[in-house]
C-alpha cells in the first residue's frame, strides 16, 4: 500500500508539478500529510523487514501498533472530497445534525432529571418492602431507574409475568 501511495504523490506531483503541489497549491498542507504518512509507512515497512530476522527484542509490538494507529489518520484524506458540489447538500444535513444536538441534549437532560428524582423516590419508598409483588422493581436505584423509563419512554409499565406494575402496588400498599 505503502508503495501505492508513493506512486500517487509522485504523479500528482508530476502532473501538478512541485510548486503546485507541495508548496502554493490549495491542497498543499493535505498534499504534506501524505508525504507524512508515505514516510513513516516506509519506515514501518523497512523496520517490520529488517527486524524481523533480529529476536533481540529492541522494538516490541506495540511501537509498530502506535506506527499503525497514526497511519490510520489518514482516513480523514475523505473530507477532501467534502468540498465538492456535490456534497454541499450533505454538508447542510450534517451541520444541521450538529446544530440540532444542542436541542437534543436538552431534551434528554429535562427528560432524565424528573426520571432521576421520580427513581429515587420509588427507591425509597417502594424499594424497601423488600420484593413483594410489584415492588421488585424499585428494589435498586438502577432497577427503579429503569422501570419509570420504561413507563416513561415506552408506556410498557409491567413486571415480568405482564401485570402493571402500579395497579400491584396499589393492591399490596394501598396507594
Amino acid at each position: 500500500f505503502v508503495s501505492t501511495f508513493t506512486l500517487a504523490l509522485a504523479l500528482r506531483i508530476i502532473v501538478q508539478g512541485y510548486m503546485e503541489a507541495l508548496i502554493a497549491g490549495p491542497d498543499r498542507w493535505w498534499n504534506w500529510f501524505e508525504v507524512v504518512q508515505i514516510v513513516i509507512g516506509w519506515a514501518e515497512s523497512f523496520m517490520h523487514m529488517h527486524l524481523v530476522h533480529v529476536e533481540s527484542g529492541m522494538l516490541d509490538a506495540s511501537f509498530f501498533s502506535l506506527l499503525r494507529m497514526v497511519r490510520m489518520i489518514r482516513i480523514t484524506r475523505i473530507l477532501r472530497i467534502c468540498r465538492m458540489q456535490v456534497f454541499s447538500e450533505l454538508l447542510v444535513m450534517v451541520v444541521g445534525t450538529l446544530g440540532g444536538m444542542k436541542t437534543l441534549i436538552w431534551a434528554v437532560a429535562l427528560t432524565a432529571f424528573p426520571m432521576y428524582g421520580l427513581s429515587i423516590m420509588f427507591r425509597e419508598t417502594l424499594g424497601e418492602n423488600g420484593g413483594e409483588a410489584g415492588t421488585e422493581n424499585f428494589g435498586t436505584f438502577h432497577m427503579a431507574f429503569f422501570t419509570v423509563f420504561r413507563c416513561t419512554v415506552s408506556g410498557e409499565c409491567s413486571d415480568a409475568w405482564g401485570r402493571p406494575i402500579m395497579k400491584l402496588v396499589a393492591e399490596e400498599d394501598g396507594w
